[in-house]
């Protein structure tokens, strides 16, 4: 008798289903889009669970993507990307068992198997379990980074977009639209692949926001995959980790909520040519935004001294003055 089961993302509860199902699980309790699935658990080769094709129909029977799903998988350690199987476009229900089996038997595939020896070595036997996806009708995709993967600043936000679904990209198919935008959704820096960009900046703004939300729930910085169809709708479909992310090189950066802010080095650069030591920012300078917080409550620009810093920034090892702030003082005058 078969010991496999199908449970559904809101069902998985603390069952142990590999990193991309609970991933997905994950996105679906925080309100994300998530496209209907149902994963197979505890399955082997020649042994799937005999409600397989009920399942598929309550899904609509229509294309679906079935998606490995390993334990270990999806790790800040290690992603296992491309290591395991996954099948796009499938419908009908034999097409879908064979799809299954793929997959299943991807777990001991000699890349998968090298790759677990030496990244990811695991106490006990590995297990896989299988998403079946309902497809999206992409009209573009890509993977979000909600930190830079590559110089580890948390302050930054990557989006790499090509049209269609995203395995063109992935695959290395397609040149992508990158974008880098701030935590805000602003863009930073944009290479666009074609004649126009692929994705408009209200998309870029609600794919940023919603990944965001989903770092906060996580506690870590995520890298996730997204789908936008024709109506302008964003379907998630994996979350996980950055794996092996850098340390932040800008941890002791002031954090600026508007970017549009404008900050300068006169006058501030004269009192602290060179480096701001965190001890000098948290007591010298803070001493001098303090006077200058006196100041504008002795001239009844503001009510009382703030507990936090208001004039000076510190960024990239020096300080800086916040002419933005300043300026509030002639509106005033």
């Amino acid at each position: 008798m078969t010991t496999a089961e199908i449970l559904t993302l809101d069902a998985l509860g603390d069952t142990p289903v590999g990193g991309k199902a609970a991933g997905l699980a994950k996105l679906t309790q925080l309100g994300l889009r998530v496209p209907p699935a149902f994963v197979i658990v505890g399955a082997t080769p020649g042994d799937l669970p005999a409600d397989l094709e009920t399942h598929y129909r309550r899904l609509g029977a229509g294309p679906v993507a079935v998606r490995s799903s390993a334990l270990g998988e999806d790790s800040a350690e290690a992603s296992f990307a491309g290591q395991y199987e996954t099948v796009l476009d499938v419908v009908g229900i034999e097409p879908l068992r064979e799809a299954i089996e793929v997959c299943l038997a991807s777990l001991h595939n000699h890349r998968a198997s090298a790759y677990r020896r030496q990244n990811a070595p695991v106490n006990g036997e590995s297990a896989m379990s299988v998403v079946v996806q309902n497809m999206v009708p992409a009209a573009a995709a890509g993977v979000l980074f909600t930190a830079d993967p590559v110089t580890g600043r948390r302050d930054r936000v990557i989006v790499d977009a090509v049209e269609g679904l995203g395995e063109a990209l992935v695959s290395g198919h397609a040149s992508p639209d990158h974008v880098v935008l701030d935590r805000g959704g602003s863009i930073r820096e944009a290479r666009i692949s074609g004649t126009a960009a692929i994705l408009g900046d209200a998309v870029l703004r609600s794919l940023v926001a919603s990944a965001l939300a989903a770092e906060a729930a996580e506690g870590c910085p995520l890298d996730l995959e997204w789908a936008v169809d024709g109506a302008g709708e964003i379907h998630w479909l994996q979350a996980r980790p950055i794996t092996n992310l850098p340390a932040d090189p800008n941890e002791l950066d002031t954090p600026i909520a508007d970017p549009t802010q404008v900050f300068t080095r006169c006058n501030v650069g004269e009192m602290f040519p060179g480096a701001c030591t965190p001890l000098s920012y948290s007591f010298t300078a803070r001493s001098i935004d303090v006077g200058m917080q006196m100041m504008h409550v002795q001239i009844g620009i503001q009510e009382a001294v703030l507990p936090q810093m208001r004039f000076l920034i510190m960024n990239s090892g020096h300080l800086f003055l916040n002419l933005s702030t300043m300026s509030e003082t002639a509106t005033h005058a």
